[in-house]
C-alpha cells in the first residue's frame, strides 16, 4: 500500500504569482483557483514519477502485520508513531525505544513483533523545503502547470502540441529515486 498524506505542506514550492506570470495570466479569482489546484497536482505528479516526497509533509502508511523492516517512503525525516491493532482487538503502540528509522525510508522494529492484525505508522518526510527544490524539478512542474492551465478538458477539438517527452521528463531525472 502506498503512503497516504494526513497533513500536506505547508508552501508550495511554486507560488500563485509564478504561476501566474508562467501562464501569462493575469490574477482574476476564478482562475487563481485552477492555478492553485494545478500548482499541488504539478507537485503530486512530481513527487509519483519521483518516487520521493518534495516537501515537508506528515503520511501514514498501513501494514497488515509487523515485520523487521518495513518500509515508508523515501526521505522519511522521523517516525512519529506506530500503532497497532493486538490479537484481542486492542488498540496499542510501540513505544518510541522499540524502533528506528533505517536509511530514511524504513522503520526496523527493535522489540520482539507483537501480534498484529493491522499496523500503522505515521512519519514525516520530505526531500526538501519549499524554497529548496532544484530549478529543473520547478521548471517541470511549471511545464505540467502551464498544460493545466491551457487544457481544461482531457479531449479537445484543438490541435496541441507536446514538448519532447524526453526532454520534460528528463528534468527530474537526477532527483528520481531508483530502488534496487
Amino acid at each position: 500500500m502506498a503512503a497516504k498524506v494526513t497533513v500536506g505542506p505547508s508552501e508550495e514550492a511554486i507560488s500563485l504569482e509564478e504561476a501566474q506570470f508562467h501562464v501569462k495570466a493575469d490574477a482574476d479569482p476564478d482562475n487563481d483557483t485552477i492555478l492553485k489546484r494545478a500548482i499541488v497536482t504539478a507537485r503530486q505528479r512530481a513527487e509519483h514519477e519521483l518516487g520521493r516526497p518534495l516537501l515537508p509533509q506528515t503520511c501514514e502508511k498501513r501494514f497488515e502485520s509487523f515485520e523487521r523492516r518495513m518500509y515508508l517512503w523515501e526521505d522519511v525525516t522521523k517516525i512519529v508513531s506506530i500503532e497497532y491493532v493486538d490479537d484481542a482487538g486492542a488498540d496499542a503502540s510501540l513505544g518510541p525505544m522499540d524502533f528506528y528509522l533505517s536509511g530514511a525510508s524504513t522503520a526496523r522494529i527493535l522489540a520482539s513483533l507483537p501480534a498484529a492484525r493491522e499496523v500503522t505508522i505515521t512519519f514525516e518526510c520530505g526531500a526538501f523545503e519549499s524554497d529548496t527544490v532544484p530549478e529543473s524539478v520547478i521548471e517541470w512542474m511549471l511545464l505540467q502547470v502551464g498544460a493545466i492551465s491551457e487544457n481544461r478538458s482531457s479531449v479537445d477539438s484543438v490541435q496541441t502540441y507536446e514538448l519532447p517527452g524526453r526532454f520534460t521528463d528528463g528534468l527530474l531525472d537526477r532527483y528520481r529515486f531508483l530502488s534496487v
